[in-house]
């Protein structure tokens, strides 16, 4: 389950960092539109801006290919579509530009927040830093969470005597994991644009060894056909010559 968590908020950030287009405009769907619209749409667009079936205009219809087919590499996979619904969702947006703007407002100013290791912090700051510590570990206490999610957050969870395990720090290697996991999708991305610059879509492939089958099927039948013609003939010249 926490694999699954950590992948859905990778891509919820990787979709994040990208450009905000709009993928269902790119298909020309609407955002209730069901997995059977997608592909449908997908195949219809692909076909039409492929370079190969656009020979005058291939630089114009290869960009609009390739956003046609980065739209049904989001939306057509059911996990990268809902990171994305949710990347675009207004809430999303909101926290998004919150966040944006205080990170702003502390760089105006010049102010940032204290830590533990600054000389000059008073009293209040020594003991806001305390209630913000005991608050996340008895959260984190309560749901009985692992030790990792408690040194993510600036805390670690208690022994039996109250003392912190120094021994239970992870937070620098679940950092280097999860660079790691989003170096690894970014690579494979880029590796897979690398392999086909402009990748023939699944339904045309699908299509194509449909026609390939049948064409057998039907050079089969013509030899076959073929066959039994010249064996008759053949029983029949030797039935003339036998009379």
């Amino acid at each position: 389950m926490l694999r699954i968590n950590c992948r859905s908020c990778i891509w919820k950030r990787y979709l994040a960092s990208q450009t905000s287009s709009d993928h269902y405009a790119t298909l020309e769907l609407k955002k209730d539109a069901t997995a059977k619209d997608i592909k449908a749409a997908f195949y219809k667009l692909s076909k039409k801006y492929h370079p190969d079936t656009n020979p005058s205009n291939s630089v114009g219809t290869a960009e609009k290919f390739q956003k046609v087919v980065e739209a049904y590499e989001i939306l057509g996979t059911e996990d990268k579509r809902k990171a994305y619904d949710y990347s675009m969702s207004p809430r999303y947006a909101g926290n998004l530009s919150a966040h944006t703007r205080e990170q702003s407002g502390h760089h105006s100013t010049g102010t940032r927040r204290k830590q533990y290791t600054d000389i000059d912090i008073d009293y209040k700051d020594f003991e806001h830093f305390q209630k913000m510590n005991r608050r996340k570990r008895v959260f984190h206490e309560h749901w009985d969470m692992p030790n990792e999610f408690s040194s993510s957050f600036a805390g670690s969870k208690r022994d039996e005597k109250g003392f912190a395990s120094s021994h239970h720090h992870y937070k620098d290697s679940l950092h280097a994991q999860r660079e790691r996991e989003e170096l690894r999708l970014y690579q494979e991305l880029e590796e897979a644009k690398k392999k086909c610059k402009h990748p023939l879509p699944t339904f045309e492939q699908l299509i194509r060894e449909e026609e390939n089958i049948r064409k057998q099927n039907q050079k089969k039948s013509a030899s076959i056909g073929v066959t039994v013609v010249m064996t008759l003939l053949a029983i029949a010249y030797a039935i003339t010559h036998m009379s």
